[in-house]
């Protein structure tokens, strides 16, 4: 009788640990196209500290489970998009935010000086006799 009332009481709380847990989850695309962005990467922060680092998957998914309740932030890199930053994601016990998350591609400055023709310099033919 002791062992049922131990075992009840330990899968009570087992499951009360995992009913309480949050969770955040989402995919990255790009703007433009809406093509998802596979291997970019995710941080979850929490009291400025990263506390998770994930990459997404080939169809651009993420997730981050178990998630004590709280204020998180997430920031997003990608080669060729601009950062992205999310703050103040507050989670409840038991909580699923589902975040879609659309990145632009990062803007390049191409910087060039064009000079009139009597500017440039000639160089003189050498006398190959």
């Amino acid at each position: 009788m002791n062992t049922k009332i131990f075992l009840i009481g330990l899968f009570s709380v087992f499951f009360a640990a995992f009913a309480s847990a949050a969770t955040i989850e989402g995919s990255v695309s790009d703007n433009s196209t809406g093509s998802s962005i596979k291997g970019a990467e995710v941080k979850l922060y929490k009291m400025g500290i990263i506390i998770r680092t994930v990459e997404t998957d080939k169809v651009g998914m993420f997730s981050f489970e178990n998630l004590e309740a709280g204020p998180y932030n997430v920031k997003v890199n990608a080669a060729g998009y601009d950062e992205y930053y999310q703050k103040n994601i507050i989670l409840e016990d038991g909580d699923f935010h589902r975040m879609t998350i659309f990145m632009d591609a990062e803007q390049i400055a191409v910087v060039s000086e064009v000079k009139p023709l009597e500017y440039l310099e000639v160089e003189e033919e050498a006398d190959c006799s």
